[in-house]
């Protein structure tokens, strides 16, 4: 075992030669979370409004939205511009628009979209379409192009926005439920791509039984059971928790432990495995 500075953290690097009581002791639980806080909500989400949707993502796309079929897996929202699909009973949400910014726009001194007003107008189309957002944590970045002529230092030109929302139901995320909205710099809405599950909490199983110490012993169980830990590629161990979305629509709390693949003392890619707690 040894400890490594991955940006502001000191992350404690986890070896198969560790025993699992070992490997349990120096995990990190700073994400674990065995119940959730506050009051949940008590009445179902209700499925994505796809009429209201498809009118606020038109209104800020500036596209006309004219036509609509029902496909085998989707519902199928079209214009001369653009085009909505919606999987999986209002789950899934695929929207593109094939207008796109001329180069004069990208490269002029034209007003600018602020984080503020991004945030601001993906909470809108969300919210048009029912969407809660009342724990919802939207993150916006910088959408950038990077690229330059040959030979020649290359240039990174913000071209748009980005907004991430994320779910959390009582501080505890949903897994695989995430939106992301793409705007032009101009504030026009580009693109929207990601899951919103329908949500029932009848039979949801939304606490653990088990001790953080348990949860922890857990984890090194299934990282050593697994294989995951080895003298290669030694792996840095933070537990959590979020809920998953059943087929039927309820929740259930998993746990999940991070593993990152650490190569000649740089981090490398971070892997997520659930493990039921």
């Amino acid at each position: 075992m040894f400890t490594l500075a991955i940006g502001p953290y000191l992350v404690t690097i986890l070896s198969a030669a560790m025993s699992p009581a070992e490997i349990s002791k120096n995990m990190d639980v700073s994400h674990l979370m065995l119940s959730p806080l506050g009051q949940l909500p008590t009445v179902d989400d209700r499925a994505l409004d796809l009429e209201k949707l498809s009118t606020e993502i038109a209104r800020q796309a500036r596209v006309a939205l004219v036509h609509q079929e029902a496909t085998a897996d989707a519902l199928v929202i079209t214009g001369p511009d653009a085009e909505i699909r919606v999987y999986d009973n209002g789950n899934d949400i695929i929207f593109s628009s094939r207008q796109s910014n001329a180069a004069d726009k990208i490269f002029t001194n034209m007003p600018k979209i602020t984080m503020e007003e991004t945030e601001a107008r993906a909470a809108d189309v969300l919210g048009a379409a029912d969407v809660d957002l009342s724990q919802a944590v939207i993150d916006v970045h910088d959408y950038a192009i990077t690229g330059g002529y040959e030979g020649q230092p290359k240039t990174t030109t913000i071209i748009g926005r980005k907004a991430f929302v994320y779910r959390y139901i009582g501080g505890v995320e949903v897994a695989g439920n995430k939106l992301v909205l793409t705007f032009a710099l101009d504030g026009r809405l580009q693109k929207v791509v990601g899951t919103w599950s329908r949500v029932r909490y009848s039979n949801s199983i939304l606490k653990s039984r088990l001790t953080t110490h348990q949860v922890r012993n857990r984890a090194a169980d299934y990282l050593v059971n697994h294989d995951l830990l080895n003298e290669e590629n030694r792996l840095a161990g933070a537990v959590g928790s979020h809920f998953i979305v059943t087929p039927t629509g309820s929740l259930k709390l998993m746990g999940f432990v991070n593993v990152q693949t650490i190569f000649s003392g740089q981090p490398g890619r971070v892997e997520s495995y659930d493990f039921e707690i």
